[in-house]
């Protein structure tokens, strides 16, 4: 824990380090912008959080100790008041072996938190997310999950895919500006709102199309455009 933190803590001094470089360098201009003495070095730092996931439970004196019964929290301090010495150094761990709750009892999950937990506890188990999981943050972390699962042949498919994507949002960026893009003029018609979610459907659909037409798998192509299964069945007809 402590190690990993010292790789922010360095960055950010090799980062100054390099600016005393250039100030003594003679760059006159460099030296006004900063604002700063040539030879004076800055030390503060941006506060760095080490956030930790843990499959077990640390020793704690009691609960009290723990945010939501899961979640410790730690700064360098006094040890003879708890005075804070610095606010540039944190360290928090959610600690899983708290959750209390099997594979099976993901219903019983109320708060957000116990919701990342479980997820994170029991995802690799999971084929999908359970029910009562859709809101914006579940869907992002089991998406991630699905990605971070891929083959390494799925993985070179879903690059060329997003390579396709950025291909595709320019050209209809440039459709749009020459006023070509239907798409979009339905949308000033039906309201912002609705413009944006129909413009992006029909971006993911295009992407659909060139991959069926690549030949890349069903599964790759779900993962790549989160299309539902029936409008890719008839994008393949």
């Amino acid at each position: 824990m402590l190690v990993y933190a010292t790789y922010p803590i360095r960055a950010q001094m090799d980062k100054r380090l390099k600016e005393i470089e250039k100030l003594t360098s003679g760059d006159e201009e460099a030296a006004e912008a900063s604002g700063r003495k040539p030879d004076k070095m800055y030390y503060g730092l941006h506060p760095i959080y080490v956030i930790s996931l843990l499959n077990f439970s640390l020793r704690h004196e009691n609960n009290e100790a723990l945010d939501e019964g899961m979640i410790s929290r730690y700064s360098i301090r006094n040890d003879r008041n708890g005075e804070l010495m610095t606010d540039a150094l944190h360290f928090i761990f959610l600690e899983l072996g708290r959750l209390g709750l099997r594979k099976r009892d993901y219903a019983k999950c109320r708060t957000p938190l116990q919701k990342m937990a479980y997820s994170l506890k029991y995802m690799h188990e999971l084929g999908a997310a359970p029910a009562g999981f859709e809101d914006g943050f579940q869907r992002m972390l089991y998406k991630a999950s699905e990605l971070a699962g891929m083959t390494q042949e799925q993985r070179r498919q879903y690059d060329r895919a997003m390579t396709t994507k950025i291909d595709i949002i320019a050209q209809q960026e440039y459709a749009s500006e020459e006023g070509l893009a239907e798409g979009l003029k339905r949308g000033q018609r039906q309201g912002r709102q609705e413009g944006r979610a129909e413009g992006a459907e029909l971006k993911s659909e295009e992407i659909a199309r060139k991959m069926i037409d690549s030949n890349i798998p069903y599964e790759t192509i779900r993962l790549c455009t989160g299309l539902s299964d029936a409008k890719i069945r008839s994008l393949m007809e």
